[in-house]
């Protein structure tokens, strides 16, 4: 069968916080992590409205302490649920953004486009993080990009599963098959390929997954065969990086206060500021022992600066990090695995850079 243009699978985790396309490389051999137009290996799962145009990714995340209320995030905790969920009712509280009630309970994001208000679906705004995903992919491997795999949380249902397949859809992708997170990664980093001859007919998988929004861990049984079943999940759906981000900025506003005897947590524009630096502070004390904040000009013309070691960023998330080991722990039990029986450990999600993460 001759093609006249030339196409080439990817695969796409779509995340809560960032999101990244890959491709196979036959003069590789192996797969890799496709840059955006920034440069970027992941992109912002984020999509924002200003008078003028709608933002997709870095544009999006880079204008969000200006426009705070047009810019959606989350999106991913929105897809394939009921308004009247609890969970998104306690979700649609914490966001800056419009939530309402669509027909049917579909849950529908209120942005303000063009000057006048504008409903969109979960499936919409994220089918745009997943055409910005194909765009940057198409324009790094100069051939179309039609059919894609998508990785999805084992914990995902149905429903969220066809809404993740929707919005490949609305993006132009024929979705050829959703792979649960744990499997995706087991297969990464090749435990499916059992060549040894003296290994046992199957082996014992933990994936400890700690990202920007969400924990998950995973216990999978690899058989000889490379057939892949998850035995239990377990986790939190809200805990990550971004709770190590705001546990910083807590901190920070708590120290401007004592200093300047000013309450900076009322300015969005200042702790949209102070947010952007501690995430980039909590980045470096993953590779330094020390860092510092710095910003002009935070709130009524004072500069803040304060220095940061990695053995206080530790002590402000401690509780955090003591919740992820108790999750291992009840996902190990669910398995009926004792921790000895484990072969392999595997470690994804940026927030698995901190050596603490890494030490536990």
């Amino acid at each position: 069968m001759s093609r006249s243009v030339k196409t080439t699978p990817v695969g796409i985790d779509l995340g809560t916080t960032y999101s990244c396309v890959a491709a196979w490389f036959d003069q590789h051999n192996r797969v890799e992590i496709l840059p955006n137009e920034q440069g970027n290996n992941i992109t912002p799962s984020c999509v924002a409205c200003n008078e003028k145009e709608l933002l997709v990714g870095e544009g999006a995340k880079n204008q969000i302490t200006r426009n705070p209320t047009h810019t959606v995030f989350d999106v991913k905790r929105i897809m394939g649920s009921r308004f009247n969920d609890t969970s998104l009712q306690k979700d649609i509280e914490s966001w800056p953004f419009k939530v309402i009630q669509g027909s049917s309970d579909k849950p529908m994001i209120v942005l303000e486009h063009m000057g006048a208000n504008k409903e969109f679906s979960a499936e919409e705004l994220s089918s745009m993080i997943l055409k910005k995903l194909k765009e940057a992919a198409e324009a790094y491997l100069g051939t179309t990009v039609r059919d894609a795999v998508i990785t999805v949380p084992a914990y995902f249902s149905d429903k969220q599963r066809q809404a993740t397949k929707d919005a490949g859809a609305l993006a132009g992708l024929n979705v050829m098959r959703l792979i649960n997170e744990p499997t995706a990664a087991a297969i990464a980093y090749g435990l499916d390929k059992i060549s040894d001859p003296n290994h046992p007919q199957q082996k014992n998988v933990f994936v400890f997954d700690l990202g920007g929004g969400t924990f998950d861990v995973s216990v999978l049984t690899i058989s000889r065969d490379g057939t892949i079943s998850v035995k239990a999940v377990g986790g939190d759906t809200h805990l990550g990086g971004e709770d190590f981000d705001k546990a910083m900025v807590d901190y920070c506003v708590q120290e401007f206060k004592k200093k300047q005897k000013k309450d900076i947590s009322k300015s969005a524009r200042a702790m949209g500021r102070l947010k952007v630096a501690c995430e980039k502070a909590k980045r470096d004390l993953s590779s330094t022992a020390e860092t510092s904040i710095d910003i002009d000009c935070l709130c009524d013309g004072i500069d803040f600066s304060m220095k940061v070691t990695r053995a206080k960023f530790e002590d402000l998330n401690a509780r955090f990090f003591t919740k992820c080991i108790e999750h291992v722990e009840n996902c190990l039990r669910d398995g009926n695995m004792h921790k000895n029986n484990v072969d392999d450990i595997v470690l994804v999600g940026g927030s698995t850079r901190i050596p603490k993460v890494q030490q536990m």
